[in-house]
């Protein structure tokens, strides 16, 4: 019996290793001027990460930014069929959402993003493109997921 109990702990501690090796998986959309290192997205472990209508999704992306920047503006768009439709953010000034502004060089910055996703949108698997943009709308990254909005 002890030795059950014992194989079984084993199991259920490689069972949870093996759950937080899990992660958020994105692709580059055409970076210019830097590279995503990381990407959190609230009560998301691994893509496709389920996002609830009627709720905030809460994100914090981490880049790297190779040009220096005054200012840093997110856009994003949800990808249907390959066609971008731009996604109203309720702020896309990136430096009032944890950006460093005026940001340097070869430097690393953040921005955490906050959607929100409407009741009136469809139930239905889509990627998000995000994108950061420097002066005069300068591409720093480009990046997306996919996700799966649900009620």
């Amino acid at each position: 019996k002890k030795k059950m109990l014992k194989s079984l702990l084993v199991f259920a501690i490689l069972a949870l290793t093996n759950l937080s090796n899990a992660q958020i998986t994105w692709k580059d959309c055409g970076s210019k001027n830097g590279a995503v290192t990381s990407l959190e997205v609230e009560g998301c472990s691994a893509t496709p990460c389920t996002l609830k209508k009627g709720q905030d999704a809460s994100m914090l992306v981490k880049f790297n930014q190779k040009i220096a920047a005054n200012t840093v503006s997110a856009k994003v768009s949800g990808v249907i069929l390959g066609v971008p439709i731009p996604f109203p953010l309720p702020e896309s000034n990136a430096c009032n959402l944890a950006a460093t502004c005026p940001a340097s060089a070869n430097t690393e910055n953040q921005v955490a993003l906050k959607l929100p996703i409407l009741n009136e949108y469809p139930s239905l698997s889509v990627d998000v493109r995000i994108q950061f943009l420097g002066d005069s709308n300068t591409n720093i990254v480009c990046f997306q997921f996919p996700v799966k909005i649900s009620s």
